[in-house]
Order: structure tokens, then C-alpha cells, then sequence
């Protein structure tokens, strides 16, 4: 076999080469129906997944401690399941241990007067604070399971208030395909505000030592950035929201975060977009 030949085997394997990939989505109930908006989005995109992306599991996690009556996702979950036979849809629960710091512990207090004493920011007020580590310990147990799972060589956060393109999925198998080596993790949302960087801009490089990425939402990670991501979450979930942490981690990787703007994150807008 001359050279030629084999370079063009080589360049079929690579592209014909399937990645599976988790999905994960956490929402609370909320006084507008920003899940319902969204899952009518995510459904849509699903629908156009190209070959060599494989949708192994959404995992619909409800973000209620103690139990709530949440029919939006119930809703939510049956639609998935009517239009996307075909993707497993997992319902997670949990058993929560007083480390988790998730059900009014006295240390978490102790915690946020940690924080508070270093930031003195205003944000890390006691609710905000109680939502960071509630929303942290959510995202961190399914992650670990996606870690964990050999089959999965992919995963992207979502959050109930985003908005996809039709052709999410070809735009996420392109970030796969075409990952550079200094990646810390990829994003399909970036801050869709005035005052962010890259404001406008549809697909970029985010560097990291002058940008900040913020939010969960859309957020895309292989099994290698997961592993370093988890290790820092380890020793600082309890000071820090997990998007924020992740921002810190490739800054201090000297690590950059690829973009492609093909989701929107509605939730801080006046309306509920069309």
C-alpha cells in the first residue's frame, strides 16, 4: 500500500469515527415556562443529529432537594420520549448526605461566612449561595457518572433557558472533530449580553486569560477535560459556582475554550423568546 493510500484510509477512519455523547439538563420550577420554550428547541435539534454523533442518554435532572410537583418537566420528559423514541431518558434521584451541604447543614453556613469575609461581593448573599451549591452538587453527581462510564466520550451541560439551532448537533460534532490540542472545554452558549466579551460574534476562540466564560449552559466536554475539571471541583465546590470554577481551571491551564453560538441563553431576558 503506497503512501497515498494509506493517508486516505487513515482520513476515512478518523471521519467516519462515532463519538457518544451524554446530555445533561437541570431545571427547577420557575415562574415562566422557560423549560417548555427550551425543550421545543433541544427536541427540534435532536432531530438533526449527524452521523458520527451518537445522543447515548439526556439525563433530566429535577433541581428540587426536597421534592417538588414540577409538570413542566414531566411534560418535558414525555415529549422527549413521543418524539425521540429512540434516546434513553434518565430520572435521576438522590440519597443526600450532610457533606453535600444541600439541606440547611450548620456548616454551609460556616462556609458562606468564609466567602463572604474574602469576596464581600453581593451576590454571595445566603439564597444565591444556597442555589451555587445546590446546583454544583447536581451537576457534579451526574458528571461523575458520566466520567465514570467508559461508553461516553462526550458531554453538554444544558440548562432550562437556552434556545438551539436547528443544526446544533453538525455545529457540536465539527467542535469535536476539529478540537485543538490547548482546548480546556468547548461551548456552544457564550453570554449573549452588551457588557460580555465577544458580544456579536458567532464562532471564536475564548482566551481565557483575558475572557470570561460564564454560565453552565451549553457547556461541552471530552472525557479528558471532564477528569481535570472534576479534580478541581473536588477541593472547591463549596466556595464557588461550577461555572465560574471551570472559567478559573483553564485560566490557570493557560488553556483556551472554543465557541460556536448555536444556542441562546434566555433566562435574563424581560421575555420569553418566540
Amino acid at each position: 500500500m503506497n503512501c497515498s493510500v494509506l493517508t486516505i484510509c487513515l482520513f476515512i477512519i478518523i471521519v467516519s469515527g462515532s463519538y457518544n455523547m451524554s446530555i445533561i439538563l437541570l431545571s427547577h420550577p420557575k415562574r415562566r415556562p422557560e423549560l417548555t420554550r427550551s425543550i421545543r428547541d433541544l427536541v427540534e435539534a435532536l432531530k438533526d443529529v449527524p452521523k458520527g454523533l451518537n445522543i447515548k442518554e439526556i439525563v433530566m435532572v429535577k433541581g428540587c432537594v426536597k421534592g417538588c410537583n414540577f409538570k413542566e418537566m414531566d411534560d418535558a420528559i414525555e415529549k422527549i420520549k413521543k418524539e425521540l423514541p429512540y434516546i434513553p431518558v434518565k430520572i435521576p434521584t438522590y440519597n443526600y448526605k450532610s457533606i453535600d451541604g444541600v439541606n440547611e447543614e450548620e456548616w454551609v453556613q460556616d462556609s458562606l461566612s468564609a466567602v463572604w469575609a474574602d469576596t464581600t461581593k453581593r451576590e454571595w448573599e445566603p439564597t444565591t449561595y444556597k442555589k451555587h451549591m445546590t446546583v454544583n452538587f447536581f451537576f457534579i453527581e451526574e458528571l461523575k457518572k458520566v466520567y465514570n462510564d467508559k461508553s461516553t466520550d462526550y458531554v453538554l451541560l444544558a440548562e432550562d433557558d437556552q434556545l438551539y439551532e436547528k443544526d446544533t448537533f453538525k455545529h457540536i460534532l465539527k467542535l469535536i472533530q476539529t478540537r485543538p490540542d490547548n482546548q480546556c472545554y468547548a461551548k456552544i452558549a457564550w453570554c449573549p449580553y452588551r457588557w460580555c466579551s465577544h458580544y456579536g460574534q458567532k464562532r471564536f476562540t475564548a482566551n481565557t486569560s483575558k475572557d470570561f466564560a460564564w454560565g453552565a449552559w451549553g457547556n461541552l466536554r471530552s472525557k479528558e477535560e471532564l477528569g481535570l475539571f472534576l479534580r478541581w471541583l473536588k477541593f472547591t465546590r463549596f466556595f464557588e459556582s461550577e461555572d465560574t470554577l471551570g472559567s478559573f481551571l483553564c485560566q490557570a491551564l493557560k488553556r483556551n475554550i472554543e465557541v460556536d453560538n448555536v444556542s441562546y441563553h434566555f433566562g435574563h431576558d424581560k421575555t420569553i423568546p418566540n
